[in-house]
């Protein structure tokens, strides 16, 4: 039976080797549309734009301050212990839109999918040390201030 770390150390490593499998076809497959319409005025992408895509991947779109950005989120789930379970999410971007026209190709940027426990164990046990350490500069300064 898996432990909660262990858990959480497969889903992580699951979800990023499918965003290291799908981003670059995403990317790819998006690339013949660069400059041209991909959405239509409902907000919808055209069919010949999901046409290209691979089957099993529904992309969405998500507003910032300049337009919008295309984007799909692999997630994974591991049991553990008796009845629980660890999520995991990463977003694959492949790409900008501006009034439904597809202005930016992404970049694909490989992820880490090899975490191991005692990795993992190492480094919160770090961050611990440091956060000790933090709060003993930061005890120390009490009397003035930081900046």
């Amino acid at each position: 039976m898996k432990t909660k770390i262990e858990a959480q150390i497969e889903a992580v490593n699951v979800a990023r080797a499918e965003y290291n499998r799908l981003a670059p076809l995403l990317i790819a497959a998006a690339r013949p549309f660069l400059n041209k319409k991909v959405q239509n005025v409902t907000g919808q992408l055209t069919e010949k734009f999901k046409s290209i895509l691979p089957k099993s991947v529904l992309p969405c779109s998500y507003r910032s301050q300049s337009g919008y950005s295309l984007y799909f989120v692999v997630k994974s789930c591991i049991g553990y212990g008796e009845c629980h379970c660890i999520y995991h999410e990463e977003t694959i971007y492949f790409g900008d839109l501006t009034n439904g026209i597809l202005t930016k190709e992404a970049t694909f940027e490989p992820r880490k999918c090899n975490y191991m426990v005692e990795e993992i164990s190492e480094l919160r046990k770090k961050v611990d040390e440091a956060e000790k350490s933090f709060d003993k500069a930061k005890s120390a300064l009490s009397p003035f201030s930081r900046y």
